[in-house]
C-alpha cells in the first residue's frame, strides 16, 4: 500500500486507484484484514486529492480510526488522524492526534516522519 501512497502523493490517481483495488481484493480473498484501517485511509485520501470529495474522505477516515481503535493499532489510528485534521484543520482532531502521542510517545518520530501531502 505504501506504492499506492506514493502515487497519491504523485498525483497519478489512477495507478494509486488500480493499486488500492487490488490490495482490497487480497484483503478480502485472505480473510486477513490486519491493515483495513490503512487501506481505509488511502482510499480517503484518493477521493479527497482525486475528486474532491471531502465528505467521502472523512468517512472513509472515520472509518478508519475506529477499525485502528478496535485493533488496538495506534500507529495507523495517528495516520488517520493526521490524514483528517490536514483535510478539516479540525481542532478536535488535533487534539486526538495530541493524546495519541501522550499515550504512546515512541510514535511521535514516526508521526513527524511522514510529510503531509
Amino acid at each position: 500500500m505504501r506504492t499506492a501512497e506514493a502515487w497519491l502523493s504523485l498525483r497519478q490517481y489512477d495507478k494509486a486507484m488500480g493499486l488500492l483495488e487490488s490490495s482490497y481484493q487480497r484483503l478480502n480473498e485472505s480473510g486477513e484484514h490486519w491493515c483495513l484501517a490503512e487501506w481505509l485511509r488511502l482510499r480517503g485520501e484518493y477521493e479527497h486529492y482525486a475528486h474532491g470529495n471531502n465528505e467521502r474522505a472523512m468517512q472513509l477516515f472515520r472509518q478508519s480510526i475506529a477499525d485502528a481503535e478496535e485493533r488496538g493499532a495506534l500507529f495507523w489510528k495517528l495516520q488517520s488522524l493526521r490524514s483528517l485534521y490536514r483535510m478539516t484543520a479540525n481542532k478536535d482532531d488535533k487534539d486526538k492526534i495530541a493524546l495519541v502521542l501522550q499515550e504512546r510517545p515512541e510514535l511521535q518520530d514516526t508521526a513527524e516522519a511522514a510529510p503531509p501531502h
